[in-house]
């Protein structure tokens, strides 16, 4: 037998014994992998879970060890962290300041709850140093906010608009950031919307309109609008005939509302 097909047998069987340990090898490779992969999942898991954790202690006036955890967190530009920060420390006089730093690194990390909490601190004043509300900040964050479809911060920009705070007096404006609002079913823009519907105010007016409107913000409990529905069932207003029981109903179901902690 020649030396050149000895050879080839001794391959072949070290072949024979080779597949199987690569086999295993890359068996073990990809148990490795997937074990990994659902270790990192999990460990972001608890770390989104202990952030709100601390966010819940620090609210609750556990913060001396909760809140330098956040910081650290906060720190390795974890988001989560930073809103959870910025909604701790914006609660108080004294380190509002700070809270509105950190609103801002998350804001600018394109997180939207982060973002309308900027807005809303520059419109209420409670961000800024002198207390005084900043409303041409506030509406760069808000619609900021809102072009990635925060309600709130739409039905906020309505009211801006409307009232000319951060600018000049838009109706038309307005009833376009109302109508994005009550297309993701927020009832306050659902009853101003109806309001300007009533009114003729930045839209034609269309009374059947602002009937429908005030109806759909009435059954997701808006007092408002209730109201309004049982004084037009009063006086025979808004297309309704007059009824004295619906119009009594209307307002046991103003009261009801009102009683529930929300409105409080």
């Amino acid at each position: 037998m020649s030396s050149a097909r000895r050879s080839q047998r001794g391959f072949a069987r070290k072949s024979v014994w080779l597949l199987p340990l690569i086999f295993v090898a890359i068996s073990v490779a990809a148990l490795a992998g997937w074990w990994w992969q659902s270790y990192s999942k999990n460990q972001e898991q608890i770390t989104l879970q202990q952030i709100d954790r601390w966010r819940m202690q620090a609210m609750a006036g556990q913060g001396a060890q909760a809140i330098p955890e956040l910081k650290r967190a906060a720190a390795e530009n974890r988001v989560a962290a930073q809103r959870a920060l910025a909604e701790v420390l914006l609660h108080k006089l004294e380190t509002a300041q700070e809270g509105m730093r950190y609103a801002e690194q998350a804001a600018n990390n394109g997180d939207v709850a982060a973002q309308y909490m900027l807005g809303k601190a520059y419109f209420d004043g409670s961000g800024t140093i002198t207390r005084v509300p900043d409303m041409a900040r506030a509406r760069h964050w808000l619609e900021v906010a809102a072009e990635h479809q925060h309600a709130q911060a739409m039905y906020l920009l309505g009211l801006m608009h409307k009232s000319g705070y951060g600018g000049s007096v838009d109706y038309a404006a307005s009833v376009k950031w109302l109508a994005r609002a009550v297309q993701l079913g927020h009832p306050e823009a659902m009853f101003m919307l109806a309001n300007a519907y009533h009114d003729g105010q930045g839209v034609a007016q269309d009374q059947q309109q602002a009937l429908r409107l005030y109806q759909a913000a009435a059954e997701k409990e808006n007092p408002q609008a209730a109201q309004v529905l049982a004084m037009a069932y009063r006086d025979g207003s808004l297309g309704l005939k007059q009824d004295k029981a619906e119009s009594e109903q209307m307002m046991r179901e103003v009261a009801h509302i009102l009683s529930h902690p929300d409105h409080q």
